[in-house]
């Protein structure tokens, strides 16, 4: 059997995504409870090489794909930030720039 997804430690909406993700392309996986006594891993397991071969590529698209959205969404959230900070940064040099002459001379 092959480990497709570590399921320790992460969240239960994550997880049911990539089941999900499983069923919808016709992958037959199994899943371990949590671990009794540490001597076992909580996962996503599947029997053949085949299935391994495709459910990881499925996963590491899916995160590449979320990966990017969260991206685009921060860019999103940071365009109207970029000038008020950059402005921000040079009057505090230009102040502490004076304060620093002042204090020298």
């Amino acid at each position: 059997m092959y480990r497709i997804f570590e399921m320790s430690g992460v969240h239960s909406q994550e997880s049911l995504a990539i089941e999900e993700l499983l069923y919808k392309n016709n992958i037959q996986y199994y899943i371990t409870d949590e671990p009794n006594h540490g001597l076992s891993n909580q996962g996503i397991w599947v029997t053949d090489k085949k299935s391994f071969i495709k459910a990881r590529s499925l996963i590491d698209n899916y995160y590449a794909n979320d990966l990017h959205k969260n991206l685009d969404c921060n860019k999103k959230k940071n365009e109207g930030i970029t000038w008020p900070v950059i402005i921000l940064a040079i009057i505090s040099f230009c102040y502490l720039s004076i304060f620093y002459i002042r204090m020298m001379g």
